[in-house]
């Protein structure tokens, strides 16, 4: 959805998509496949290093973990009980300004069933770690969307349609360009 607007406003747009079907997306989009965490890392790490992009908006929900020992053979079915040791996948996030200073960097940050105020202090802490110019913080409680950006110094929102969010998120991106 947010790829489709940006095409539609005129950006080049490359995206970078995992294990799903691409048969809605525009020809117009540059598409470079992922399976795994570490080929999504490498891929996207490779791509900001080309300096070829303005901005990069970080949108995928990756996994907070991986297994420590990945299994490499089928396991037999007939084991009633599992342990899995898992180990934290680093953010991804952390990396991108230390690859490329000069993008505008926007990322997500959600929070499921949290309140406004928790909510907005954790887009802060990422805002500050990662250096990012902007987070879509987002939460849900039941089935209820409700979104802000949050940039360094200044709160918009908040949103209850992902549409609306998105096309918010265009017009900072497009004001932080247009400010370097």
């Amino acid at each position: 959805m947010l790829a489709e607007k940006l095409i539609r406003l005129g950006a080049k747009v490359t995206l970078l998509l995992g294990p799903v079907s691409a048969c809605c997306i525009s020809k117009k989009i540059r598409l470079i496949r992922f399976r795994f965490f570490d080929e999504l890392k490498k891929r996207l790490i490779c791509e900001v290093k080309t300096g070829k992009y303005d901005c990069l908006i970080l949108s995928a929900a990756v996994s907070d973990y991986r297994l420590k020992r990945p299994l490499v053979s089928k396991v037999c079915s007939d084991k009633k009980n599992w342990r899995l040791d898992l180990v934290p996948n680093e953010k991804i996030i952390d990396g991108v300004k230390r690859a490329d200073r000069s993008l505008v960097l926007a990322g997500f940050k959600y929070e499921p069933g949290v309140d406004r105020t928790r909510l907005l202090k954790e887009a802060k802490k990422l805002i500050k770690r990662t250096e990012a110019d902007m987070i879509v913080a987002n939460t849900a409680r039941g089935r209820r969307y409700c979104a802000y950006l949050v940039s360094k110094d200044k709160v918009s929102g908040p949103w209850t349609g992902k549409d609306i969010m998105a096309e918010s998120l265009i017009r900072q991106i497009g004001a932080a360009l247009c400010r370097d």
